[in-house]
C-alpha cells in the first residue's frame, strides 16, 4: 500500500523500540537477516543511539508467532518489522499493536494486512522463481522428471515461489513434476526429504529449490549420483 510514516525525532532520553517478528526456523538466510538487522542498527549513526531493537523468535508455527507478538504488547511497540508464518491469521494481533500506535511492517512473505506496510521486489518472489525455473529447464533439454523442493507451506513467499515455478513448468509438456516436498527453505529438513524422494523416484532430471539447496546437493553426492541441474535461492553454501 502507499503510505507516508512520520515520526518525532527521539529525545536524548528516549529510544524507539522495533522489534523483528521471526520464527526459529534457523535456515542460513534467516540467521544471516537477523544478524544484517543487528548490525545495521549497532553500527549505523543515528539508529546505533535512537533505537532499541529486538528480535523475537516465536516457534515455527502461525501460532507460535502469535505467542511471540502478544507477548511484546504491553512493551508498546514503535514498529514491528516481521517475516510472516500466515499472510492472514496474524491480521488480528497485529491490529492490536496498530491499534497502540505501532508501524508495522512486512517483508520476505507479503501480508494481506491493509493496515501494514510492504517491502518487497519488483513482482514479489514470484519472478525470480520463475525465472530460476526457465534456467533449469532448459539445463534439462526442457524435458525430465523435475522435484520442486518449497519452503514453508502456508506462507506468501512460499505460494509466490511455488506460483512462479509452475508458470513455468506449464509451458513444457515435456517436464513432468514427479515430487514436491516442504524443505522448509534450511538444508537439514531438504536433504531427509529428498533422500526419501530418491528411494522412489530413480529417475530425477533436475531439482527447483526456493531453499536448503546444499542438502539436495549432499545427497546426490552420499548417493554417487551425478549433480543433475540444480536451481534455486542462494543460500550459504549453495
Amino acid at each position: 500500500m502507499a503510505g507516508v510514516i512520520t515520526a518525532t525525532p527521539a529525545s536524548a532520553t528516549t529510544q524507539y523500540k522495533i522489534y523483528l517478528s521471526n520464527t526459529d526456523l534457523d535456515n542460513g538466510w534467516r540467521l544471516e537477516m537477523q544478524s544484517i538487522a543487528q548490525n545495521f542498527i549497532a553500527r549505523t549513526a543515528p539508529y546505533n543511539h535512537e533505537v532499541k531493537f529486538q528480535i523475537i523468535n516465536g516457534t515455527n508455527t502461525v501460532a507460535g508467532q502469535i505467542a511471540s507478538i502478544e507477548a511484546i504488547l504491553p512493551d508498546h511497540p514503535n514498529a514491528i518489522v516481521i517475516d510472516a508464518n500466515s499472510p492472514t491469521a496474524l491480521t488480528p494481533v497485529l491490529n492490536q499493536a496498530i491499534a497502540q500506535g505501532a508501524v508495522v511492517v512486512w517483508f520476505d512473505t507479503p501480508l494481506s494486512n491493509a493496515k501494514a506496510y510492504g517491502v518487497t521486489t519488483i513482482g514479489g518472489l514470484t519472478k525470480p522463481a520463475y525465472s530460476t525455473a526457465l534456467w533449469l529447464i532448459h539445463s534439462m533439454g526442457d524435458k525430465g522428471n523435475l522435484v520442486i523442493n518449497n519452503g514453508v507451506l502456508g506462507t506468501g513467499g512460499e505460494e509466490q515461489q511455488n506460483a512462479g515455478v509452475l508458470e513455468a513448468v506449464k509451458q513444457f509438456p515435456k517436464v513432468h513434476v514427479v515430487a514436491q516436498f516442504s524443505g522448509q527453505w534450511a538444508s537439514a529438513p531438504s536433504a531427509s526429504a529428498f533422500e526419501q524422494i530418491m528411494a522412489t523416484h530413480p529417475v530425477i532430471n533436475g531439482v527447483w529449490d526456493s531453499g536448503g539447496e546444499s542438502g539436495v546437493i549432499e545427497d546426490l553426492v552420499k548417493a554417487h549420483k551425478p549433480l543433475i541441474p540444480i536451481a534455486g535461492y542462494t543460500f550459504n553454501q549453495y
